[in-house]
């Protein structure tokens, strides 16, 4: 068999339509935009791609967006009265701090001092702890991305065997509790994980989030298992071009039922789930 392909560009096109409709009523409604400061520190490129693609389609639909930049040597204390500042104004709703940061600074420490109904990245430990007890909060972009892909399948989540493959605080952990509530029976795969290709050949739901190309191949498998690949690794081809990879093998497309491409698949639904996490924490702090 061949893997129907999850359309990421697609649906995402109808995430950001419906993000701009609530936009447009949020500027009616209050006279001012959503608005989204995106902090980065330093000159990495890969970073600069990702902030450039945010602004151009907070643009688009209509959110306010600010960049706050930083020289990779500045100071901790400098960016935390920067943070301070834009938690204390009425019309920024969201912040966001791209990563990674500079060796020199914390993540955590940043993340943290943003307040937390402005986390639109979900990774404030108060939303992180909202999310693992299942109460209200902010749900990081890429994973909630992930189960609105899943969601569009003609396939029901409840009682299916869903393999986790990583476990950052961005796509891995996240989504292992994303799936725990849409009632899946959940194994996290890791580095120290061992014999783990027992588990993802009975696997009805994989999502991989090692940051490894070709990680996962056919043989590891079960014939028609959904497959989202969250890999986006910059190698040089054959023709020294620079592309993006995902973190599955080519065989994996002869043998899954429903897979993600990369690029093209859960990229465009992460930053359509930011811009929705921004609009709606924009209509939350008008207590609506």
């Amino acid at each position: 068999m061949t893997a129907i392909l999850i359309n990421g560009h697609a649906i995402s096109t109808t995430v950001r339509k419906e993000v701009e409709t609530s936009a447009v009523k949020f500027l009616h409604t209050y006279k001012i935009k959503p608005g989204l400061a995106i902090v980065i520190v330093g000159d990495n490129p890969s970073s600069q791609a990702y902030v450039n693609i945010k602004l151009k389609r907070c643009a688009e639909i209509g959110i306010h967006a600010e960049l706050v930049q930083f020289e990779t040597d500045e100071k901790l204390d400098v960016i935390i009265k920067v943070i301070d500042n834009l938690n204390c104004r009425k019309d920024i709703h969201g912040i966001i701090i791209q990563l990674p940061l500079p060796g020199n600074l914390n993540a955590n420490t940043l993340i943290d001092r943003i307040s937390p109904e402005k986390d639109v990245d979900g990774l404030h430990l108060a939303n992180i702890g909202a999310l693992h007890s299942n109460r209200a909060g902010i749900i990081p972009c890429t994973p909630k991305g992930i189960l609105t892909l899943l969601k569009t399948l003609p396939v029901s989540l409840s009682g299916k065997s869903a393999v986790v493959i990583g476990r950052s605080l961005i796509v891995g952990k996240p989504m292992a509790a994303l799936l725990l509530q849409e009632n899946c029976t959940v194994t996290h795969i890791h580095s120290y994980s061992e014999n783990w290709e027992k588990f993802t050949k009975e696997a009805d739901i994989i999502v991989i989030a090692a940051g490894i190309p070709k990680l996962l191949h056919a043989h590891h498998i079960k014939e028609g298992a959904v497959v989202i690949d969250v890999g986006s690794t910059r190698i040089i081809n054959d023709t020294g071009s620079s592309v993006f990879v995902g973190d599955i093998d080519s065989g994996v497309f002869q043998k899954a039922g429903y897979i993600t491409p990369v690029p093209g698949g859960v990229g465009p639904m992460t930053v359509a789930h930011l811009l929705q996490n921004t609009v709606e924490a924009a209509w939350k702090q008008q207590n609506v």
